[in-house]
Parts: C-alpha cells; structure tokens; sequence
C-alpha cells in the first residue's frame, strides 16, 4: 500500500512540475467539467484528504 501511495503523490508533484506561464491559464477537465487550474488543484487535494480520511477509519 505505501508503494501505491508514493506512486499516488509523485504523480501529483510530477503534474505541478509541468505547470508554467504557457500553460497557467488552460482549463482543465475533470468528469467533463472546466476549471481553473488553481480550482482543479484544490479539487484534487480535496479529493485527496477524503481518501485519506477513508484510510484512517479502516
């Protein structure tokens, strides 16, 4: 489990690493829906912190 959870996280800092002036102001899509990418990184981190809440509870 910690192996796909490192995967989880180093997928999500590979991502931000990609994220410069070009393309600050694309929009992104998550389940058909447009955002920002400051609103689709608070969506995923939200996301996140629910999952990891789940872990918690088992």
């Amino acid at each position: 489990m910690l192996k796909k959870w490192k995967e989880g996280w180093a997928c999500l800092f590979n991502a931000l690493k990609r994220v410069n002036e070009s393309n600050f102001q694309q929009q992104i899509y998550i389940r058909n829906q447009g955002h920002s990418l400051m609103e689709a990184i608070n969506r995923q981190l939200a996301h996140y912190s629910y999952h990891i809440g789940q872990i918690v509870f088992l």
